[in-house]
């Protein structure tokens, strides 16, 4: 059996010091600099905090949104593992991590707790995020002793890559109403017997099936969009399982961490009744990220390779997977 364990996920390099841009004046052209940076598909984000707020989860939503993960759950608003520090940094990491981004920025730090100024320096250090705060007012006490055993970079001028264009002026643009999509035609895969008495191996024992990305003229790019709006990991990840490979609910209760190929390229789907004709699915590029996502967040949680991804999938009928369905408006396969 592979070691596709906690080792098949990338250490991050010791992060580079923390920048503190000491903004005293609070120019408007140095925090527009700041949200013209944003860009997640070159590895920048830009966090622009919610101000006036409470919520212990906060700034692990705020920093969702910056990613574009903006469907956390229940229409209504945030689901419960949102709303929980834990599990909403979890994920955070574990989009950090599949998306390479390598540089994280946010504005008004001053205002934030100590506690959050820490949440940040947390992810800092387990991602070797290049991390900026832009500090509009002389620094604190607080945030002295907060780097005084951190590499730490104070300065007057914010860098950022040349050739940056201005964010939109509402970086959360309100929630439209959604075309329902058809799930895409589910690929058979690749059969992957094993021997009669042999461990069912995991998805990157066994020959890989060949499948170019699907063209954005098929329509699957509007898929692919609703999609990677997902917040959780594993809920991204399930949900783009089943699309892709038909796979039912007690299916995807079957997939182990060692199921899906740590660069997120194929799935292993399991027979559920003698493990002797478990197909493995080649997946189409933009599928990747949300199944090395999933990937990260099983071993960043301390699960074992060989454990459930999906534990709770069949719960109450699947009934998550049906909700994250119907928020994105796509119609699961029967």
């Amino acid at each position: 059996m592979p070691a596709a364990g906690p080792a098949a996920t990338p250490v991050p390099a010791p992060a580079p010091p923390v920048i503190v841009v000491i903004d005293t004046d609070d120019y408007p052209a140095t925090t527009a600099q700041a949200l013209a940076s944003h860009h997640p598909a070159a590895g920048r984000i830009t966090v622009d905090p919610t101000p006036a707020t409470t919520a212990p989860a906060a700034l692990a939503q705020d920093v969702l949104h910056a990613l574009g993960k903006t469907r956390f759950g229940t229409p209504a608003g945030h689901g419960t593992w949102a709303d929980s520090l834990t599990p909403a940094w979890t994920a955070v990491r574990a989009w950090i991590t599949a998306l390479h981004i390598s540089t994280l920025t946010v504005t008004r730090a001053h205002r934030l707790t100590e506690h959050r100024v820490r949440q940040l320096l947390h992810l800092r250090e387990h991602t070797g995020i290049h991390l900026t705060l832009l500090w509009h007012t002389r620094p604190s006490r607080t945030l002295r002793e907060l780097l005084a055993n951190i590499d730490h970079h104070p300065t007057h001028t914010l860098t950022t890559p040349a050739g940056t264009t201005p964010a939109p002026a509402n970086p959360r643009p309100p929630r439209k109403a959604l075309p329902w999509l058809d799930p895409p035609r589910p690929q058979p895969g690749l059969a992957g017997p094993r021997a009669r008495r042999g461990p069912c191996d995991g998805a990157e024992t066994h020959p890989h099936p060949a499948r170019p990305g699907i063209p954005a003229s098929d329509g699957h790019s509007e898929l692919a969009d609703r999609l990677h709006t997902l917040a959780h990991p594993l809920h991204a990840a399930a949900l783009t399982t089943t699309l892709l490979t038909g796979a039912a609910p007690a299916r995807l209760a079957l997939i182990r961490g060692i199921d899906v190929h740590p660069h997120g390229t194929h799935v292993k789907v399991h027979d559920p009744h003698t493990h002797r004709h478990c197909r493995v699915h080649a997946l189409p590029t933009w599928a990747h990220t949300l199944i090395t996502a999933a990937h990260h967040h099983h071993h960043d949680t301390g699960h074992l390779p060989t454990s459930p991804l999906h534990p709770l999938i069949t719960a109450r009928d699947a009934a998550t997977l049906t909700e994250h369905a119907d928020a994105i408006h796509i119609r699961l396969p029967h």
